[in-house]
């Protein structure tokens, strides 16, 4: 048995800095669920634009665990060979300073957790060789799947197949994901699915009945057109307005084509049907989920938008595409699946959520969420995956 807790050393490509609380959260989140269980330390690099001197090392325990951030000049460099090199030995300098702070302060960890591929896989990799402990890796990219495509580049495909094929698990966060990885050959024998987590005692049923005179829709989303095809709901909402009027759909988020889906909802006469409320987290974001009776999702690819397991912790059902791993999880007793681009279809579903909402029970649907992504389900899983492979060390 276990005596004492491992030291995990969380190596994520992603994660919140001061700049944007929102990039990564879902790493955060998982390192909180693995802290229940053992013993975290954060150790993360991130360029910034202004920055007195190179770099800047922080240290914050705010979250109950150690999260060293250590901030790099990014690179002004235009020429792209000499520009990534650049970016590659200050992101690889920037890391030295956090690890050589961690084993100082903290000391040496059991296991390297990676999150996010390929260059912090390496990093990872190169570090359990020093230390001579075992890697693991979550991959939350959807660049695997066939829908995008974007897994190129012969280094990148070399040295990513080398780090996977050495790890001691590859966590990705769906079923689909798995199968996209091992669709471009990166052989692992130890591939578990560890979901992305949820805080299930922030997001929760409302004490409040909805009245369904008014049936509100609500999308939330870093309001990235392509990926999450916006317009396309608004599309939607113009057909099913000249149908029905008793709908609201609130679209919550910022991004880089907010103002063109505002100017959109403008150009198709729908204004009356739309709000924005823009970025809200926390609390707030609750708060305002809850005043919703379904979630509206019309994405292009996805892998699985934390957003549906927030939603679901609130008890809400879901209108989303069937991409990705969505619909490992999005089944006819949570909500409805339709296909991407499929603008009819969209309406179809909306028009059938508002006539028979009554019949999802939100009660199972949290309780789905709180089995499958609440911080003690997801940390019980990785503390099964740790202790095993230090015993098999």
């Amino acid at each position: 048995m276990q005596e004492k807790p491992l030291h995990i050393l969380f190596l994520p490509a992603w994660y919140p800095y001061d700049d944007d609380t929102m990039s990564g959260l879902f790493v955060q989140n998982h390192a909180r669920a693995a802290a229940k269980f053992q013993r975290v330390t954060v150790v993360h690099a991130q360029a910034k634009d202004e920055l007195i001197g190179k770099f800047r090392l922080g240290v914050s325990e705010v979250n109950g665990f150690p999260e060293i951030l250590v901030y790099f000049q990014k690179v002004k460099t235009q020429v792209p060979l000499v520009s990534q090199f650049q970016k590659f030995l200050r992101l690889r300098r920037a890391i030295c300073k956090g690890v050589t702070y961690l084993e100082k302060h903290y000391g040496k960890p059991n296991i390297v957790h990676a999150h996010v591929l390929t260059r912090y896989g390496v990093f990872a990799y190169l570090l359990s060789k020093r230390w001579r402990i075992p890697f693991v890796i979550t991959e939350h990219w959807s660049r695997y799947l066939p829908v995008r495509n974007e897994f190129n580049g012969l280094l990148r495909k070399w040295a990513t197949r080398v780090v996977v094929k050495r790890a001691s698990a590859i966590l990705p966060v769906t079923r689909n994901l798995v199968e996209g990885m091992q669709g471009h050959n990166l052989k692992n024998s130890n591939y578990k699915v560890v979901p992305n987590v949820v805080d299930t005692d922030l997001f929760t049923i409302t004490e409040s009945k909805l009245s369904t005179d008014v049936f509100h829709f609500v999308h939330i989303s870093c309001i990235d057109n392509r990926p999450k095809n916006i317009t396309g709901i608004l599309n939607a909402v113009k057909l099913l307005s000249a149908e029905r009027k008793n709908f609201h759909l609130t679209i919550i988020g910022d991004g880089p084509d907010l103002q063109e889906v505002k100017l959109y909802s403008g150009k198709l006469g729908i204004t009356s049907f739309i709000s924005f409320t823009g970025l809200l987290t926390g609390k707030n974001l609750v708060d305002e989920i809850q005043k919703h009776h379904a979630l509206l999702m019309f994405s292009n690819f996805e892998n699985m938008p934390v957003v549906i397991n927030e939603v679901f912790a609130c008890g809400m059902p879901v209108i989303a595409t069937d991409v990705g791993g969505i619909a490992e999880h999005v089944s006819m007793e949570r909500g409805i699946l339709v296909k991407p681009k499929d603008l009819k279809g969209l309406k179809n579903a909306m028009t059938q959520m508002m006539d028979s909402y009554d019949k999802y029970d939100s009660l199972a649907i949290r309780q789905y969420a709180v089995e499958n992504f609440s911080y003690a389900k997801v940390g019980e899983q990785l503390n099964q995956i740790y202790s095993e492979i230090i015993a098999n060390v």
